[in-house]
């Protein structure tokens, strides 16, 4: 097909046609004209899937190093130290489900480099959970807004019913951890894990600051979630209460094998981060 053709073909199907009727039509026929010389190798296209990325400000980098040396000391003189914090982060879930990339191709001569921006689903349900050494806590679930109380509640409830049961010299060197989402910030928020843990403390603005946009050093980021929605999304699931089951489901899925193999790619990251 000649350039002259392919113009007179994106003219038709952006034109209003003047019987509507045939318009749907028109362009379901006009579309395997197109397709076959996409396939076809001797056209050289090739289809490309798009890569989710977390986009990064200037200022990250510094303190991305800071909180990996931070790690990294201490390391040296407790080596399970990252074994040893009680990683936490939120979800959103969406019955539409995620982003598929499978199904989005672009088609071009070169690997193209563009981003596109998705917007957040308008219909979600939040999950919390938490990873402490090979240990899951939760999921939590909550069909509503996370407010500052609801996670203070959350906090109250799951984190004190798991620190009760930790031996008192394995609560001496237990870190706690969240990132620096809104609820987060809030006054008797920031006490409780404070007062919990002894100030052992990683999140945003604290004495160990949390580096915000940092989701390659956090095992629910790099691990949990994304096992979670494959698993969750296999196939659309028809209504909020199966999401919520597939999702306990794929929580239960993760056995202690798994999260220790998780513990140490934690390490190789803080290791690879230093080496940039």
């Amino acid at each position: 097909m000649t350039f002259h053709e392919i113009s007179n073909l994106a003219r038709s199907l952006t034109t209003r046609p003047q019987r509507p009727k045939q318009h749907k039509n028109d362009q379901w026929k006009l579309w395997p004209l197109i397709k076959p010389r996409l396939d076809n190798p001797e056209s050289g296209a090739h289809p490309n899937r798009s890569t989710l990325v977390q986009g990064l400000l200037p200022r990250d980098a510094e303190r991305h190093c800071t909180r990996c040396n931070f790690a990294m000391n201490n390391l040296k003189d407790h080596p399970s130290f990252l074994a040893d914090i009680i990683w936490t982060d939120e979800a959103c879930f969406s019955r539409n489900g995620m982003f598929n990339r499978q199904n989005v191709p672009t088609w071009s001569l070169e690997i193209p480099r563009y981003a596109v921006e998705v917007r957040h689903q308008l219909r979600w349900s939040i999950v919390w959970c938490g990873n402490f050494n090979d240990r899951l806590i939760g999921p939590v679930f909550y069909e509503e807004t996370l407010t500052a109380q609801r996670y203070l509640e959350l906090l109250q409830d799951v984190i004190t019913n798991f620190v009760e049961n930790l031996p008192l010299q394995q609560l001496r060197n237990v870190w706690f951890q969240h990132d620096g989402v809104p609820p987060h910030k809030i006054s008797n928020v920031k006490q409780y894990p404070m007062e919990t843990f002894q100030n052992q403390v990683i999140r945003y603005g604290g004495f160990v600051e949390w580096s915000s946009r940092s989701p390659d050093l956090t095992p629910l980021d790099f691990f949990l979630w994304g096992d979670i929605k494959g698993q969750a999304y296999a196939t659309h699931p028809p209504t909020f209460q199966d999401l919520r089951r597939r999702i306990t489901d794929a929580c239960a899925s993760v056995t202690p094998a798994m999260l220790h193999n998780v513990q140490r790619e934690i390490q190789s990251r803080v290791h690879n981060v230093l080496s940039v």
